[in-house]
This record gives structure tokens, C-alpha cells and sequence, in this order.
């Protein structure tokens, strides 16, 4: 039973994480569930590990607690603090990359999946280039 205020998250491999509902509410097909049945306390999440679904919901809080701006910092501080934090974030090997990738996908979070569909493609154009190969310039088609 979570908390009021709260909801707990099962990550595929049986763990929860309470986590606060404005938090949770960054992902569209958890706020569905939620919609659907505004007294939820728990949503299974079978197909996320606990280690992915607990840096997907440190990336929703930082995001959730930038956006409510509590040092009264300028937009553009706030956007220049969080695309540092959103770097350091991305951080990770290819496979976390890709699971974070996956995960967002699952659970709808656009922003994480823009970030996390952008470093994948920074990846792939840099292994490319790595190899001495071209990388497709949409500009061009």
C-alpha cells in the first residue's frame, strides 16, 4: 500500500518504488492507469528491470522538481542546469542507453525518449564514423 500522495511502481524483477503520483504522472501510460482507476496504489511494470525503472523515475523527479523552479532561477538557468544534468544522466553504457531507450518508449515519457533517441543516434553516427563510414544526412533525401 503506498503512501497518500503516492503510488508504487513493481519493476519487472518484483521490486517497488514509491514514487510521488506528480512524478509518475510524467508517463502517459502511467497516468492512463491512473485516469482509469484514480484509486490505484500499485502498476506492475513487467518488461522494466528495477535498476532501469529507478533511473527512469530519478530522471522524471529531477525533471518534475525543475520544472516547479524552487531557487527562483531564470528559465534559461534552469534549462542550462538541466542539460548539464540531462548529460551526466546519459552518462551510461550502450546497454543502459538502449533500456532507458525501451523504457521510455514503454511508459510514453517523450522528453526521455527525445534525449534517449538522440544519444542513441549520437552513438551510432559516431560508431559509423569510427569505422571510416558516411552517415545519412536527412538533408540530402
Amino acid at each position: 500500500m503506498s503512501s497518500p500522495g503516492m503510488i508504487v511502481l513493481k519493476s519487472g524483477d518484483g521490486t517497488e518504488h514509491e514514487v510521488s503520483r506528480t512524478v509518475a504522472l510524467k508517463s502517459v501510460m502511467i497516468k492512463y492507469h491512473m485516469d482509469v482507476d484514480p484509486g490505484v496504489s500499485s502498476i506492475s511494470i513487467p518488461n522494466i528491470n528495477s535498476h532501469i525503472l529507478d533511473k527512469v523515475i530519478h530522471y522524471c523527479t529531477k525533471h518534475v522538481e525543475a520544472a516547479l523552479n524552487p531557487q527562483n532561477q531564470s528559465p534559461d538557468e534552469v534549462a542550462e542546469e538541466l542539460r548539464q544534468w540531462d548529460a551526466n544522466f546519459l552518462d551510461v553504457n550502450d546497454v543502459t542507453l538502449f533500456k532507458l531507450l525501451v523504457a521510455a518508449s514503454f511508459l510514453n515519457i517523450e522528453d526521455l525518449l527525445d534525449l534517449t533517441c538522440n544519444a542513441f543516434l549520437d552513438m551510432i553516427s559516431a560508431m559509423i564514423k569510427a569505422e571510416g563510414g558516411e552517415v545519412i544526412n536527412d538533408n540530402d533525401a
